[in-house]
């Protein structure tokens, strides 16, 4: 699931986790929702009998300035549908023009060059920018519109008066329903694709239908939803732990702390090694001259003997 979804919407649920983990909204990420904000969600209230106030704020009402700063969140109305499409269900929808796009309600007002004096100026206000539409609480009732956010094939299989918390139940695609502090919610809607090669939708040839396909794996199926913030990865290497190169030095180590051998020392005893064998091939053939050693002999007993 997490593969299918753009890095700028996995980025929304951390950003706008006061919206996504609100139980008062109904947050569907994906299809059905066919929203082309920076997020791709569509948000409605989940409880479509309560009456609740505008899911954001504006801060330039001139003369209803009570509206000012009145939505259900502290986003500004132009940020909110920056990133959202919201749909009003039972909600009293402001009389300003493109208020999807996040218009300001002085924006496109009329009632600055038409009326001068300042009461006929706030009278204006009050009977236009001021005023309110209600909407209606059932969906099925976005059918009526040239371009709904939601899917026509979707909306028309859901029933009348079914309320946000019942698409799984009518659809069965996902999610599920639960009462927290009074409310009934949807948690949000796995992210599915358009019909695509290998959905139960695409000419699935193992079932007899899509919706056998779709209620198969909604008894079979584990959904699992993977966020992570950052990817580690750690590259391991094999080799030798104990080379021919540590070895020769811990041999000569631990020979010149333990015997005391040094180059030199190993350098003498080659010598000694070589002499002896040598005396041992050669000695016999080593002729002593006599009448030499005697000559040599007796100068050094006279040199003693004049020292004395």
């Amino acid at each position: 699931i997490t593969n299918s979804l753009e890095a700028t919407t996995l980025a929304c649920r951390a950003t706008y986790s006061d919206i996504y983990n609100n139980p008062v909204f109904t947050v569907i990420q994906g299809w059905p929702c066919l929203s082309s904000k920076r997020c791709k969600s569509c948000i409605l209230y989940s409880d479509t009998s309560a009456s609740m106030p505008w899911p954001c704020s504006y801060t330039d009402y001139q003369v209803c300035t009570v509206k000012n700063n009145a939505g259900f969140t502290n986003h500004l109305c132009s940020m909110f549908f920056d990133a959202f499409d919201f749909i009003p269900t039972g909600v009293a929808v402001p009389n300003i023009t493109d208020w999807e796009s996040g218009t300001n309600p002085s924006a496109k007002s009329t009632c600055y060059s038409s009326f001068p004096d300042i009461q006929a100026y706030n009278d204006c206000w009050l009977s236009h920018e001021c005023s309110t539409t209600p909407s209606s609480s059932n969906l099925s009732s976005l059918l009526d519109q040239t371009n709904p956010l939601l899917d026509k094939d979707f909306l028309r299989s859901i029933g009348a008066g079914i309320s946000p918390c019942e698409i799984r139940k009518e659809k069965e695609r996902g999610g599920y329903c639960r009462r927290t502090r009074g409310w009934s919610m949807l948690s949000s809607l796995p992210f599915n694709l358009p019909p695509q090669f290998g959905s139960c939708e695409y000419a699935n040839k193992n079932f007899k239908s899509a919706d056998e396909c779709i209620a198969w794996y909604h008894r079979n199926a584990l959904l699992l939803h993977v966020f992570y913030e950052e990817l580690q990865v750690n590259s391991y290497t094999q080799g030798a732990s104990y080379t021919l190169v540590s070895l020769i030095s811990d041999i000569s180590g631990h020979a010149g702390l333990w015997l005391g051998i040094s180059v030199v020392s190993m350098v003498e005893i080659l010598s000694l090694f070589v002499m002896v064998i040598s005396n041992f091939v050669c000695g016999r053939n080593i002729i002593i001259d006599k009448e030499n050693v005697q000559r040599e002999a007796d100068k050094r007993n006279e040199r003693e003997s004049r020292e004395l």
